[in-house]
């Protein structure tokens, strides 16, 4: 019997009627007559987010035996309540995960009730957002684009050259293509996971392409790009639906139609993708490099190599401002500063010692001064 996952206990479905009908009219999408509501312009991801985040509370209040009472969400959010299940989530996930979860939860509230006066609420997260430093260290992590290409080529290689094309073959190169067209193209990971043939991947055009539609990207906006035909990307891909995808299918069941599949034939999970890239990684590089970093790799090599090109990293990672490029996904950014300080500085060094060697006489005696002694 397959094992329910721990996030179907905090779904919509398994809260107060009155809180899950209050949830449910804020996600009902509309028409040209009835309007709609609050959370139906939120991207699925975000709206998810929000909908755990309200459910984990609430369960944190029933196991508390305090009351869930949807007429009075004031009541919810009381200081001495957030402070308590602050407390108990630090018991299990990190202080970054914590203020993620306290901003979700801020925000599905807001969505139920937008008239709710959260001000006690959103001084909780200000407070917090100060000593909840960062536990993850990315830039040890991290890996160059340079580094990542070398590496996913290595991978296909190896699956082309393994004597049994079979599943962990098709496995291996699966993997290697995910690699190199994360590096290439650094989509979020849901939108690899979602990617299907035909629709979100486009071959058949005198141009072939990667194509979402607003309502799959976190942003709310459409995105287009050229499939790469860098490394032979666009081959290789190719090489991977008419020789490889075949032998991850399931042939009781019917093609799926998504590029990425699992080896029983269907949909890659969010937790399979993310160790397929990281386990594959890990044993050829010795580093813990998630799914995510694919998108921090490539803004912090814009940042080192062209400086001067910072903008173009706000559309490659599809921001609307180039602030939150900048924030969130350029990493050793302080680190990189100080050493170039210091390279400046020794620089500035040796030019003068040059020209303090330039002005000596040739035994090492420095000129007398004009008029005599």
């Amino acid at each position: 019997m397959k094992k329910p996952r721990r996030y179907d206990a905090w779904r919509h479905e398994r809260w107060p009627q009155k809180l899950q009908q209050a949830w449910l009219d804020a996600n009902f999408v509309g028409d040209a007559l009835t309007p709609s509501g609050r959370a139906a312009i939120l991207a699925p991801r975000t709206r998810e987010n929000a909908e755990l985040a309200l459910g984990r509370y609430i369960e944190f209040r029933g196991n508390c035996g305090l009351p869930n009472d949807p007429t009075n969400l004031a009541s919810i959010i009381q200081l001495h309540d957030l402070r308590a299940y602050t407390h108990h989530l630090l018991e299990t996930v990190k202080p970054q995960t914590v203020l993620l979860g306290l901003t979700s939860l801020c925000r599905a509230l807001r969505l139920i009730d937008e008239r709710l006066d959260q001000s006690d609420f959103r001084k909780v997260i200000r407070r917090f957002a100060r000593i909840a430093k960062r536990s993850r260290d990315i830039d040890s992590r991290l890996l160059s684009p340079i580094q990542l290409v070398e590496k996913a080529l290595e991978i296909m290689d190896e699956a082309e050259q393994d004597p049994v094309q079979g599943i962990r073959s098709a496995e291996t190169f699966r993997n290697g293509l995910l690699i190199l067209g994360a590096t290439l193209c650094p989509l979020r990971r849901e939108n690899w996971r979602i990617m299907r043939i035909g629709e979100h991947v486009i071959i058949e055009e005198s141009m072939p392409k990667f194509r979402f539609e607003s309502d799959t990207m976190k942003g709310r906006r459409p995105f287009e790009c050229p499939i790469p035909t860098e490394y032979s990307y666009f081959q290789r891909l190719q090489r991977y639906i008419s020789h490889f995808r075949p032998r991850l299918l399931n042939a009781d069941q019917p093609d799926p139609g998504f590029l990425f599949i699992s080896r029983n034939g269907g949909q890659m999970g969010r937790a399979t993708i993310s160790m397929a890239v990281e386990l594959t990684l890990m044993r050829r590089t010795q580093k813990r490099f998630s799914f995510h970093m694919f998108r921090y790799s490539a803004a912090t090599f814009i940042c080192e190599f062209a400086p001067e090109r910072m903008h173009i990293a706000r559309d490659i990672l599809h921001h609307r401002t180039l602030r939150t490029t900048a924030k969130h996904y350029i990493k050793g950014q302080q680190t990189r500063a100080i050493q170039m300080y210091q390279n400046l500085v020794a620089a500035a060094v040796k030019r003068a010692k040059r020209r303090g060697t330039k002005k000596s006489k040739p035994n090492g005696k420095s000129r007398p001064p004009k008029g005599g002694a």
